[in-house]
């Protein structure tokens, strides 16, 4: 450790594994909480993406944005697309 902080998981020392099946655990256990963080990051940055970005040229072209004065949103995208699709399949 450069930093004398420990950044992710617990997996022993190095110097005291006996085996490469030790080693290879340890690889494991590293692999399987980067990419289980990975996940739920993605996860939280499409949902604030989803629910707090701005659709701006959608907003200037739609009535819905001016008959309700708010921006749409990425997120309000499938339910225009959802009532849109039910409207037409009405005709």
């Amino acid at each position: 450790m450069l930093t004398g902080k420990q950044v992710s998981i617990q997996t022993g020392d190095i110097s005291e594994f006996r085996t490469f099946d030790d080693l290879y655990a340890a690889f494991e256990k590293q692999l399987n909480y980067t990419v289980e963080t990975k996940i739920k990051v993605d996860n939280y940055l499409r949902y604030q993406y989803a629910t707090k970005m701005a659709a701006t040229f959608l907003s200037v072209v739609s009535g819905t944005a001016f008959r309700t004065a708010k921006t749409i949103t990425t997120a309000d995208l499938a339910t225009i697309q959802t009532i849109s699709s039910a409207q037409g399949s009405e005709r």
